[in-house]
């Protein structure tokens, strides 16, 4: 293998590693699909498993097992931070070790994709019951030319299944990025950034949006891999928070607009 292929690997690992949010500090709650429902814990056997099926083109029965464990009492949010993300993550690790073709990435992740898309309605009833209604305003993208786009779809289906309105790009440039804040009012802007290598990106973005917003106080959140491991970078790219998950990301969004509207009355008092 080339010096280059070899870093092509590297990084496009690094992607899918990275395309739905890292993992928190798990409690002891989860849930093993193949063989207890009632302990609530997936095992490492049950993400290969469910991977599988994925990778196979078999959603069908993804999306049958997905209906077995939602009916077991697993929560949506669960299911998706911990059985989806698990997934992503071996994908990512069987591409860097030439154990999985691209294609076959490609088509697990469309899988993910589809699985999200079918339990957003059971993600929207969970969450109404956790979160009060929001009016709210979203933009949420990746860093134009990133990979990380499942974690935005993830984030998406978070924001909106809470009554944020929400706008995702998938497949962002920054020109694009700058006509939506040109024409929309968001309370909240959310970048995901998947590599260290890109924040001074990140932060050349956020100063290009600030400007262009027609909202003056926009909020900025940014999360992914380098800001968990260096939360001083939240600061050097010029964001007013981050967050480790898609729930975390919710609670701090909220707080971030209210603190944001709060200064903004005290301003007009």
């Amino acid at each position: 293998m080339s010096k280059q292929a070899g870093t092509n690997r590297s990084i496009i690992a690094d992607l899918l590693e990275d395309v739905i949010v890292p993992d928190l500090v798990r409690d002891n709650i989860g849930l093993d699909i193949s063989t207890n429902f009632s302990h609530f814990e997936f095992q490492q056997s049950d993400i290969v498993r469910f991977s599988n099926l994925l990778v196979a083109n078999k959603l069908d029965v993804a999306l049958s097992r997905v209906e077995e464990i939602l009916s077991a009492g697993c929560s949506p949010s669960r299911l998706i931070l911990d059985l989806l993300s698990g997934c992503a993550r071996l994908l990512g690790e069987k591409w860097c070790s030439d154990e999985a073709l691209f294609a076959d990435v490609t088509i697990g992740l469309a899988g993910l994709h589809s699985v999200l898309r079918q339990i957003e309605r059971d993600l929207s009833r969970e969450l109404a019951a956790a979160h009060p209604v929001s009016a709210k305003s979203v933009l949420l993208t990746s860093i134009p030319g990133d990979m990380h786009v499942f974690g935005v779809s993830v984030l998406a289906a978070f924001f909106r299944s809470s009554g944020w309105q929400v706008k995702a790009e998938l497949d962002p440039s920054v020109k694009s990025l700058i006509k939506d804040v040109e024409r929309t009012s968001f309370d909240l802007i959310g970048i995901s950034v998947s590599c260290s290598h890109k924040t001074e990106t990140c932060k050349s973005l956020i100063s290009s949006l600030r400007k262009s917003s027609v909202n003056s106080g926009v909020r900025v959140m940014v999360g992914g891999k380098p800001f968990i491991e260096n939360s001083d970078l939240v600061e050097f790219v010029g964001a007013d928070a981050t967050a480790i998950d898609a729930v975390d990301a919710l609670k701090t969004a909220t707080a971030t607009c209210s603190a944001s509207r709060s200064d903004s009355e005290h301003e007009t008092v």
